[in-house]
């Protein structure tokens, strides 16, 4: 199953929530490998872009401050523009309360420098099928995508109760790459759940490596001092460490022979360095699936189908830009959206 979120007011996630909603149903034969993939983002039109934040403001002039010391600054949510409901002469100052206007808009962040101004959403597909099977808006935009992954899941199961057993994997980005989450999730819903790895500003390491290694990258992937990165090999689970070994050329013959660095390095006549690296060194490696593996990159790259639903959803169906505010309008879209899904597929077949 896959499971994404959607910088569009949506969140993306395993299949099949609203699907039973809205009284459709996918034969479950068509399921051959369950996982479920997740990731989304619709961005609000420009005029919509204006945000109001309650607070003090700084003052104009810096000498003005107090010289003590500056108190630790806290973050901040994103909050959208407030308003009022009343048709008073001096809003500014009546007695009715401010309200959002619009509700469960926030920063949706999709990269470094890359920030928006939109809902968010969660979306639930089966790999290869790009037929939406879920979609729910989430609440708050500027929620972190791997807190809703869990929700998600147990309201799947609670609609769709004939999902229980079927699914046993979930394919998710990197957000979701969180020891606790996937142990929790394995533990309540007996699902295992495989996220690409994610470094979290870690830094390469460079002490305590075997000879002719430079550096272990945030990844993991050790790096000799010629500059080849070490493919997986394996696991060895009696001594608990992965093993890794120098790449091939094109020619299918170890770096390692024709290397100028061989010397203080490999020492053997034939094929080419072998190095293992303790488990507790790299603990964000999952021994049973490691994500350096190539088992785990084959079983991602059937995640691509979100993406491409994803485009269905937002250009095709017209989801990219809102033109009404809050999370009932933005909910009403994705059920539009489910619902067309749908209906054309019923109609090819």
């Amino acid at each position: 199953m896959q499971s994404s979120r959607h910088g569009d007011g949506r969140r993306s996630g395993n299949g099949g929530l609203f699907q039973g909603v809205l009284g459709f149903a996918i034969a479950v034969g068509v399921v051959n490998n369950p996982s479920i993939c997740k990731n989304f983002l619709a961005a609000i039109r420009p005029d919509h872009d204006a945000e109001r934040f309650v607070g003090r403001r700084k003052p104009e002039n810096p000498r003005a401050c107090p010289k003590s010391a500056p108190p630790p600054k806290k973050k901040r949510k994103s909050h959208p523009r407030t308003t009022k409901a009343c048709r008073c002469a001096d809003r500014e100052h009546c007695h009715h309360a401010w309200i959002n206007a619009d509700e469960g808009a926030g920063t949706v962040v999709k990269g470094t420098g890359q920030m928006h101004w939109g809902h968010k959403a969660s979306t639930l597909a089966f790999p290869g099928q790009e037929v939406l099977l879920d979609a729910v808006a989430l609440s708050d935009a500027a929620t972190h995508d791997s807190r809703s992954l869990m929700p998600h899941l147990q309201r799947l199961f609670q609609r769709h109760p004939d999902l229980k057993g079927l699914v046993t994997r979930v394919l998710d980005d990197g957000a979701a790459d969180d020891a606790e989450l996937k142990a929790a999730i394995q533990e309540d819903l007996g699902i295992q759940v495989l996220a690409p790895i994610n470094p979290r500003r870690r830094g390469p390491m460079r002490a305590d490596l075997p000879r002719g290694l430079d550096h272990l990258t945030p990844r993991g992937v050790p790096v000799c001092r010629a500059g080849y990165p070490f493919e997986l090999l394996g696991v060895r689970h009696d001594t608990q460490h992965f093993l890794f070994a120098a790449p091939k050329d094109e020619l299918g013959q170890s770096v390692c022979q024709g290397c100028d660095l061989r010397e203080g390095c490999y020492r053997g006549q034939s094929g080419g360095r072998q190095v293992t690296i303790p488990q507790s060194r790299l603990p964000w490696l999952d021994p049973e699936c490691p994500q350096l593996s190539k088992r785990f990159l084959k079983a991602m790259a059937r995640r691509t189908s979100i993406e491409r639903l994803h485009k269905l959803m937002k250009w095709d169906l017209g989801d990219e830009q809102l033109t009404k505010r809050g999370n009932d309008a933005f909910q009403a879209r994705l059920d539009k959206t489910l619902l067309a899904m749908h209906v054309l597929l019923a109609h090819d077949a």
